[in-house]
């Protein structure tokens, strides 16, 4: 399924996630680890209004540890 471009779109939520996740797989394949920690550092320090960054990265890795048993 290509990328929808248009902001105005509406996606299923499966959509959605099937989209995001292509942009982060094409992201890890033409990148380094250094290039990506510093492409999602930045994206989250733009989007991330309400608390910081770093801790709401954090707490979001253990609930998705503690879902999928990592």
């Amino acid at each position: 399924m290509p990328v929808t471009k248009s902001k105005h779109a509406v996606l299923t939520p499966q959509d959605l996630h099937s989209q995001t996740s292509m942009i982060i797989k094409t992201m890890l394949l033409n990148r380094s680890p250094k290039q990506v920690a510093e492409l999602m550092s930045a994206f989250l320090e733009t989007h991330c209004k309400e608390a910081r960054p770093d801790l709401e990265l954090q707490e979001f890795i253990q609930k998705f540890d503690k879902q999928h048993r990592l």
